[in-house]
């Protein structure tokens, strides 16, 4: 996983440096525009600098909030997957299956389902991932 990561970071930074020339192209280009009658040609020049320079829609703070919330919806997902999975098991028509009948059956399924969820937050703070 961080393979893949600092592979990915990787990538990011030589996107990063092979924009830095398109970025001056387009400085340029919007600084020796004659001025006339074509506001079409200026206003996508302009939407062109912001989106090389970061600062267009779903720039660069746009991204950072949206990492926030998938990573927040990731870790809740993944701390209802316990539950999940052990309703599903406990939810089949099997004949005999030991804590089906059990008086103890409720409490202990509850028992399962936040033993797991406290490992995996447990896991997740260890691994810097919450």
């Amino acid at each position: 996983m961080r393979r893949k990561l600092k592979a990915l970071h990787s990538d990011v930074n030589l996107l990063l440096l092979w924009l830095s020339p398109l970025s001056t192209v387009v400085t340029r280009l919007q600084a020796e525009l004659p001025t006339g009658p074509d506001v079409e040609l200026k206003k996508h020049l302009e939407d062109l600098g912001d989106h090389v320079h970061g600062e267009g829609e779903g720039g660069r703070e746009g991204a950072s909030e949206g990492e926030a919330e998938g990573a927040m919806l990731t870790q809740v997902t993944v701390m209802c997957l316990p539950a999940q999975f052990l309703t599903g098991v406990f939810g089949m028509n099997f004949e005999h299956f030991p804590l089906l009948k059990s008086p103890d059956g409720f409490l202990i399924f509850w028992l399962m389902t936040g033993t797991a969820i406290v490992v995996i937050m447990v896991v997740f703070r260890l691994k810097s991932w919450m």
